[in-house]
This record gives structure tokens, sequence and C-alpha cells, in this order.
């Protein structure tokens, strides 16, 4: 253990005799202000309009607007049926909603639909309207069921208030912009963080390539030890870069739900892969501008491939196969899974195979540094 230390202290000391080491460890956390400030005044998208007529003017409608206009949908008011449905023709609003009902609470207790859709032809239908279909109906089904849970209509609005002051702060990730934000932040993160990587296990590369490798790996320092003490130095490294951006993100209030046990969780699978990749670039390289130059050149199809900066979903379908074997994509899942406020599981689950993923690479490349040490 003590010589897997020194080793480790010694990759420690490598690093930060660079005189960008501490540097690179902020330039995450500084991309990351740099796109909240490119995006700063970006407009906030709405998800679509919708116009209301309403007869019943109770708190209950009232609480289904405050919900909606939470959801990022524009509300119109119209006080007739008829300009409510021109202007669902003439394309003003993109969905109408009739709410002709004297008392939505009385409504909602008895299962009644207190309202009707007014749209285009079916052949018209966008997948907009369906989405303001279902926020809608979404918020009138939640609102049914406190009404149902309650013994009388003050019994409703005091278990209104209880749930929503129990209800978790979640920052609704529903306009382009924020999502934008969200999306190219910790892409650039990741990409930093696997030339941090790559980086923090450079001097076994350079230490092999001049022989350095043979006279070290001597008793009592055998080769399991040197390997180790290499990777756990880099380990630290690179999980220093991650509470740093972690920090930092806090500090800045970029409120992406960033919960810091989940963070942690994915920056401890991110380190296992990140070093996994490195490894395999290691062993498959012989000299150090090989090993520099597969790093540099790889770092942008496998960010392509990871569903990072832009959307996997754009890509040709073969391609999006082939991209469940990047282990970076599922992590880029596990943090959407954690941002979007997804259950736990889903988000476990992603990383399992990530962290498979990685351990198949770790092998690999023992495996090629193995034959290539019996080469030598």
């Amino acid at each position: 253990m003590n010589q897997i230390l020194k080793i480790a202290k010694h990759n420690i000391r490598m690093f930060f005799l660079r005189p960008w080491g501490i540097l690179i460890l902020f330039v995450p956390i500084l991309l990351s202000v740099f796109t909240q400030f490119l995006f700063n005044d970006g407009q906030v998208m709405a998800i679509g309009a919708i116009g209301i007529y309403v007869e019943d003017t109770s708190d209950v409608t009232q609480l289904i607007e405050e919900k909606l206009i939470a959801a990022q949908v524009n509300i119109t008011h119209y006080k007739d049926k008829g300009k409510l449905e021109d202007a669902v023709r003439l394309n003003n609003i993109d969905l109408g909603i009739i709410m002709a009902y004297d008392n939505s609470y009385e409504a909602l207790k008895k299962d009644s639909m207190p309202y009707e859709f007014v749209r285009l032809e079916e052949d018209q239908v966008s997948g907009k309207i369906e989405t303001l279909k279902e926020v809608f109906t979404t918020q009138v089904n939640y609102f049914n069921q406190l009404i149902k849970a309650s013994q009388s209509e003050d019994g409703f609005y005091r278990l209104y208030e209880e749930v929503k002051q129990s209800e978790p702060k979640i920052h609704v990730l529903n306009d382009i912009k924020t999502m934008m934000t969200m999306k190219i932040s910790f892409s650039f993160f990741v990409m930093m963080f696997l030339i941090t990587v790559g980086i923090s296990l450079s001097p076994m590369m350079r230490e092999r390539e001049y022989y350095v490798y043979e006279r070290i790996v001597v008793a009592p320092l055998k080769k399991y030890q040197y390997i180790l003490g290499h990777v756990v130095g880099a380990f630290i490294i690179v999980f220093t870069q991650i509470i740093i951006q972690f920090c930092g993100m806090k500090w800045i209030k970029v409120d992406f739900n960033l919960d810091g046990f989940k963070f942690l969780i994915i920056g401890v699978v991110l380190c296992i892969v990140g070093i996994s990749i490195s490894l395999l670039i290691l062993a498959i390289s012989k000299k150090s501008m090989t090993y520099y130059l597969i790093m540099g050149i790889g770092l942008t199809p496998l960010c392509m491939l990871s569903n990072l900066f832009l959307p996997i979903e754009l890509l040709p379908t073969w391609i999006q196969n082939i991209s469940y074997l990047s282990p970076i994509r599922w992590i880029v899942k596990g943090y959407e899974d954690m941002v979007y406020n997804r259950p736990i599981q889903d988000m476990l689950s992603g990383l399992g195979i990530a962290v498979l993923i990685a351990t198949v690479l770790i092998l690999v490349s023992l495996i090629l540094t193995s034959s290539y040490q019996e080469q030598e």
C-alpha cells in the first residue's frame, strides 16, 4: 500500500509541475460561466399557446391556470366561444379550451370533464398540440386527485397548500434556453475532464517511452503497484476537478437540479470511465506523440457518439446503435436523469452499464499492456 501511495504522490507531483496544471482544473467551470453568459440573454421559449373560455372563475380554475403558466404555457382569455374558435382557425393560438362549467370544483369531484378542446382538423394536428393537451390534462388530473382525497372544498385548499409546501423545489427544464445551457455546459465539462484524465496518466507514457518503467518496476515495487499508483493519483486529480465543478456551479447559481449525492456518484463513475479510456489509449500507443494524437483526434467523435453538444437523434440510426457502446453516453443519460428529476433507479441503471463497459476497457488495456511488455 505504501508503494502505491508513493507512485500516486509522484503522479500528482508530475501533473502540477506543469505551469498550467492548476489552471486546467478550473477550465470546465470557466467554460460553464461562459456558457451561462452566452445564453443569459436568450428568450425563454414557451411550449405553446392556449386560449381559454371559462365561465367558472373560482379558485380551482385559477390554480389550474397558475400550474399551466409555471409549465411555460402562454394563456390568452376569451369572453366569447366564437372568438376562441376563430383564434384557433387563424393559428393565433395552438389550442383552445372551453371550460363551460359553473363550478369546476363540483365538476371535478363528480369526475366530470370540465373542459373541451377546440383545435384544427385531425390531419393538421401537430405534436405541440398533443403536448399542450397532455400538460393540461395532467394538471386537471392532479387537482382531481387532491379533491378526491379531501372531504370538503375547504379541506381541498388546505391539502393543496400542504402538498405545495412539501413538494421539492425542482427547477423544471422545459424551455429551449435552459436545456441548451445544461447540455453545452455538461458537454464542455466532460470534454475537458477527458483531457485532464489523459494528461494525468501521461507520465506512464513518458516513463515507458524513455525506459524509466523498466527501472522502476523492480523489487520491492511490483508492476500492479506501479499501474495502480498512477491510477490512484489520476483519480485524485480528476475527482478534485469534479468537486471544483460542482462547487463552482452552485456558486454561480446554475440551477440544474444538482443533487450533491447523485452528482458525486456520477463523478465517481466518470472518473472510472475516463481512466479506462486513457488506459486503453495508453496501451495501444508506443510514443507520447501517438498517445496525444489519438486522444486529440478521438475525443470529438467520442463526444458526438455520446449525446454531447448535439442530440444523438440527429445522427443516422446505425450510428445511434453503435453509440450504445460508448460509456460516456450512459453517463450523459445518468446526468439527464438527475437534472430532469427522474427516479434514481433510472440513473443507476445507466451508470451501471457505463461501469461495465469501463471494466471491459480496463481488462483489454491490461491485456494489451502485458502483451507489449512481453514483446519488449
